[in-house]
């Protein structure tokens, strides 16, 4: 007797071998042999050598079915692997990342997978390709394509046991290449850099063309280069890789959110050019639409802009509130310190408040706005405007004819040019005598002045200034007491310092050796406030406690438009232009100080370093220079702390670049004030249309007194005729409220009530009512 042995089935068969006795019959050619092994077994029963015999033809039968099933599997990936290959340009693993995972899990799952066949319009058995192992919702690159799941199976294991991260990784493969494009805020790696950089790994053992197709995975947009963010997915820490695949999907959106609120910005400007010349405004078919603008103007970047927009309007009328109140000064007054004299500051005052700007205003009827006129006129904002604040060329010019009165030795003060033996002599070669207790004509003081050598007796400006600040009263006469109110003014010293660039040379120079940088000095010893102006008061206290003399000669160098108060922009320009950089990236990524602040502080201590605020203006392409930022921002020159401690910045020492006051340039300001007056001249200029000019001229050609030869007619009493209805009826006239009252029916035949004229006082009288008779127009 011979035995046949069966393996083991797949189908969870288990138990030991079953022996079969060998039949006499003949055999099928589908039979299994039989083992020579076997030949000299024990024979078995009947029933048991049915069993086998059933038993090997399932046996077969499977192994026929997983035949078929194997071919099929093969064809049904093929089929996918060709649809994602021409997705990819020609690489199965760029369509891959292109069509079924962006993200680079290295797995898709059943929704998704359906998804993306109705999208592509490919049909393959499903049950089949995701029924292959124990897990039928997911369908991983292994599976798929087992060649390259096991190349990036082993890529992601070299890339954690070789280093860091996979940001490591590509830092390694950046400093290896040597045709890498773009700058240190946009690095780029291209193919062949790439290719020579990873195959040059020995450990790794990757060929060109597996280097290639690893490119090829991580290129899935198929730009030509790889950045960082693209080899993210390799990071083999679920945790770390799902938080940096989060960061990179904020930063696409935030670039695709820049782009938006540029494009919106771009379109509020032409619209603001399109009103201004008095065009139409016109939306193409790709233009935001109306209901959106809420929406846009959330963005950081719109509303950083709206915040200039708003800074440059205010200045604007600012500045137009200061110019109009300034006329109506020298339309009423003749000048504006003739006006400070008599009717802002009186009774021998030199500085007034915003009290007695908001009374003069309703003294007047000025319709100004009152607050944008004060800033206008308190430039130091003291809480007061002083006499060079309001009229700075006329306190100019006073207080250098004080400054030289003190200086000679025979005057020392103003009130003794009133008896002086010039002033005498003076006028009675002009007149003929001299009355030194009543009042001097302009032309004799400035011959004065001449006579006692004032310097400035040829130039005329400084003539006119002078006499129109000492003529109170706009009469062409100076007396005593103009001169003694001169003499009680203590004007500041920079009045009548001359400007002197060496001066503020040398006292920079102080600054920078005391503190290390200009910057430093500025916040340290400037602007203690952190409000981006440093006034006259700040800047004397500072010189002072330098030990530096020409202070008044150094801050008329740096106030050339005396404006009583200097910013960053005139003290160091270059760090001016490197805060307003920073405060304006930091507005536009991240809506303020503060956030940008949170978003920079990455370990949550409360502190930045050095490397994080690097890192994070190179992320995010800040091209200003970050040591000197850092450096400025950190003031605490390591007091109370370890010398050897690393330096850091905390949201106190950056939190005051919110507090600046937002600077408009110039020429914004001009602009604006430019398309404003076209504005308002299309506006006043518009011109009306026919039914407008006709309803004018029909009023103007209306006739609007009242006759005594009309009022007799019976045709007014009975029905008043349309130019009366108009005219005087919707006027609500007095003739008007009368003839209503007292109009009554007439018979066919009845006379109207006849007015008669009273002799005693010429009026009318209908009736038992009296009325005077309306005036003529002449």
């Amino acid at each position: 007797m011979a035995a046949v042995s069966t393996p083991l089935s797949s189908a969870g068969r288990c138990g030991p071998t079953v022996m079969a006795p060998a039949r006499r019959t003949r055999r099928s050619p589908e039979a299994a042999p039989t083992p020579p092994s076997l030949a000299a077994t024990p024979t078995p029963s009947r029933s048991s050598s049915k069993a086998l015999a059933r038993s090997c033809e399932e046996e077969l039968a499977e192994r026929s079915l997983s035949k078929q099933l194997a071919r099929t599997l093969e064809e049904e990936r093929r089929k996918v692997t060709d649809v994602l290959a021409e997705r990819g340009g020609g690489s199965m693993l760029r369509g891959w990342r292109r069509e079924f995972d962006p993200d680079g899990n290295l797995e898709i799952d059943f929704e998704d997978f359906c998804r993306a066949a109705r999208r592509l319009k490919f049909a393959v058995d499903t049950e089949l390709i995701f029924g292959r192992d124990d897990d039928c919702r997911t369908l991983t690159l292994q599976e798929l394509s087992p060649d390259d799941g096991a190349l990036f199976s082993r890529l992601k294991q070299w890339v954690a046991a070789e280093y860091a991260s996979a940001r490591a990784f590509f830092d390694a493969v950046w400093s290896a290449t040597s045709s890498a494009e773009g700058g240190a805020g946009s690095r780029k790696v291209n193919r062949q850099a790439w290719v020579e950089a990873v195959s040059m790994a020995s450990s790794l053992g990757a060929s060109e063309e597996e280097c290639g197709r690893i490119f090829d995975c991580c290129d899935y947009v198929d730009a030509g280069y790889v950045q960082e963010d693209d080899v993210v997915f390799l990071e083999s820490d679920p945790k770390v890789r799902s938080q940096e695949l989060f960061k990179a999907k904020v930063t696409s959106f935030d670039q695709w959110k820049s782009a938006a609120a540029r494009e919106y910005v771009q379109l509020v400007e032409r619209n603001r050019g399109l009103v201004a010349r008095g065009q139409q405004l016109t939306r193409d078919r790709g233009a935001p639409r109306a209901w959106l603008d809420r929406t846009f103007e959330q963005l950081p970047e719109v509303a950083c802009f709206a915040k200039y927009s708003r800074t440059v309007a205010e200045q604007h009328s600012i500045r137009e509130a200061r110019e109009a109140f300034m006329r109506h000064l020298v339309q009423v007054h003749g000048s504006g310190i003739r006006a400070f004299r008599r009717a802002l500051a009186p009774e021998g005052a030199f500085c007034f408040t915003f009290h007695h700007v908001r009374a003069y205003c309703n003294q007047h009827s000025l319709k100004l706005h009152t607050w944008h006129l004060w800033r206008g006129l308190d430039r130091d904002n003291d809480g007061r405007v002083a006499l060079e604040e309001l009229c700075t060329e006329h306190a100019l010019a006073l207080a250098g004819l004080k400054q030289w009165a003190a200086a000679v030795p025979e005057l020392g003060e103003c009130a003794k040019l009133w008896k002086s033996p010039a002033a005498a002599e003076a006028s009675r070669q002009k007149s003929g005598t001299w009355f030194s207790e009543k009042k001097m004509l302009h032309s004799i003081f400035v011959d004065t002045l001449r006579r006692l050598g004032w310097p400035h007796a040829g130039d005329k400006c400084k003539r006119r200034l002078i006499c129109e600040g000492l003529d109170n009263h706009g009469c062409g006469v100076i007396t005593q007491h103009d001169l003694e109110w001169l003499d009680r003014w203590r004007a500041p010293e920079w009045t009548y310092a001359e400007p002197d660039p060496e001066a503020w040379a040398e006292m920079k120079a102080l600054l920078v050796k005391r503190y290390g940088h200009p910057l430093i000095a500025w916040r340290k010893a400037l602007d203690r406030s952190d409000t981006n102006a440093v006034t006259w008061a700040e800047f004397r206290a500072a010189a002072l406690r330098l030990g530096f003399p020409r202070f008044a000669a150094a801050w008329r160098t740096l106030d050339e438009d005396a404006k009583q108060c200097i910013s960053m922009r005139e003290y160091d320009p270059e760090s001016a232009e490197m805060l307003r950089s920073f405060r304006r990236w930091a507005e536009v990524h991240f809506g303020s100080i503060k956030q940008c602040f949170r978003r920079l502080d990455a370990d949550g201590n409360g502190s930045v370093s050095f490397t994080e605020l690097k890192r994070a203006c190179h992320k995010f392409a800040w091209d200003g220079d970050v040591q000197a930022l850092f450096y400025y921002f950190d003031t605490d020159d390591g007091a109370g702390v370890a010398s050897d401690a690393p330096r850091s910045v905390r949201y106190g020492d950056i939190v005051f670049l919110d507090s600046w006051a937002a600077e408009a340039t110039a020429q914004d300001v001009a602009a604006f004030s430019d398309s404003t007056e076209v504005a308002e001249k299309k506006k006043n200029d518009k011109p009306r249309n026919a039914a407008q000019v006709a309803a004018i001229t029909e009023r103007l050609c209306t006739p609007v007194e009242f006759t005594l030869a009309r009022y007799k007619s019976s045709d007014y009493l009975s029905k008043p005729p349309d130019w009366l209805r108009r005219t005087v009826a919707d006027r609500a006239d007095p003739l008007a409220d009368f003839l209503a009252a007292n109009r009554r029916p007439t018979s066919a035949g009845a006379r109207p009530p006849q007015p008669t004229r009273s002799a005693s006082d010429g009026c009318l009288t209908l009736g038992r009512t009296r009325m005077s008779p309306p005036m003529r127009r002449p």
